[in-house]
């Protein structure tokens, strides 16, 4: 992870204050640009964030329908609602980064079959990233039909799986980044700034 991403990601954190039992579950959304991030979080069905400005994402709709609805928001946003409602005991996912495509390009993309798309659930926001993947490509992927832009290739269902070597690796990583972040937070607890 690029350094200035590091300190922007531990000062993001903060926002949450002395709160280690919060799992922040962090995601790239892959080559994007990384200057905003966006929280999404798990809450009863009923709940009502007000006066937070979130907003409801899962499920689609207003009939309530599921145990669970998911909101999405900044980041300060979601982690103060955490701090008014320490019951909320569900993972944060962060998403960093946004993407921008011109309308021909998402397009020719689609038709290529190099996206798809899924309804979202609310437990996605519990699977490890490295799972979310497979998880959300496994049966509920849609993609374009077979067309004259698609070609016989690999896709991203045929892609290997890290080795378990890469994956202890990426995990020690998380590790470290979340061991530091906790550490900015006590300082900054130290100093007096929460």
């Amino acid at each position: 992870m690029p350094e200035d991403l590091q300190e922007e990601f531990a000062k993001q954190s903060l926002y949450f204050g002395p709160t280690p039992s919060v799992d922040l579950r962090h995601g790239v959304g892959g080559p994007v640009a990384m200057s905003h991030c966006t929280a999404l979080i798990t809450t009863p069905a009923g709940f009502d964030p007000k006066p937070i400005p979130l907003k409801k994402v899962l499920p689609f709709g207003d009939d309530g329908e599921g145990e669970e609805v998911v909101f999405a928001g900044e980041l300060k946003d979601v982690a103060k609602l955490v701090r008014m409602h320490r019951h909320l005991v569900k993972p944060v996912r962060v998403l960093w980064g946004f993407g921008r495509w011109s309308r021909a390009q998402l397009l020719g993309e689609l038709a290529q079959q190099e996206w798809g798309m899924c309804p979202g659930l609310a437990e996605d926001l519990e699977t490890e990233s490295l799972h979310l993947w497979e998880q959300v490509w496994a049966g509920r992927t849609v993609v374009a039909p077979p067309n004259e832009m698609s070609c016989p290739r690999e896709t991203p269902r045929d892609l290997a799986t890290p080795s378990a070597e890469s994956q202890a690796l990426m995990a020690d990583q998380r590790a470290n980044l979340r061991a530091e972040v906790l550490q900015r937070a006590r300082d900054a607890e130290a100093r007096g700034e929460w």
